[in-house]
């Protein structure tokens, strides 16, 4: 009886000591942690897209741009079905991070049923539209977005470099 309860003692006594002692080990000056949400920028660019008849290409303008510390939770992305489509690269410090393919504002499919009940869909193209591009980046990392338009795997334009 008296061995189990020296045992016992003794089994507490080096609990409670190592316990005391990795407190001490570890201070918060050695451990430091930011969240992810304070490392993080969310940036929000909106934009306007034109096509320019006379030079025969597209122009982009950014018209407003909304940063905002936080992360983005990626979702399911959607790949755009139809050719032609925007294609965002992201850069930070000259190596790429992310890369986003999503429709072109200017032209689009929409599907309807026609007279006989068959689905079909129509082509449509316009002259202007807003858009926008929602990226992350590090806080202190300078980065770079580069928007670009895929016509054909022959054919493809970079229409604006952004300096974020």
């Amino acid at each position: 009886m008296k061995v189990k309860k020296l045992t016992l003692y003794l089994l507490l006594f080096l609990y409670l000591t190592s316990c005391r002692g990795t407190q001490s080990i570890i201070s918060e000056a050695d451990f430091s942690y930011e969240e992810p949400e304070k490392q993080y920028t969310t940036l929000f660019l909106f934009m306007t897209i034109k096509q320019d008849s006379i030079n025969k290409k597209n122009i982009v303008n950014v018209t407003e741009k909304k940063e905002m510390d936080g992360i983005v939770h990626i979702g399911i992305e959607q790949e755009a079905r139809f050719k032609p489509y925007l294609i965002v690269h992201m850069y930070e410090k000259d190596i790429l991070k992310n890369t986003i393919t999503q429709e072109h504002p200017l032209y689009f499919h929409r599907e309807y049923v026609d007279s006989q009940n068959k689905l079909a869909y129509k082509y449509f193209e316009l002259d202007s539209a807003d858009f926008f591009v929602r990226v992350q980046k590090r806080k202190n990392n300078p980065a770079t977005l580069v928007i670009s338009e895929y016509r054909s795997e022959m054919e493809t334009n970079e229409l604006i470099t952004i300096k974020l």
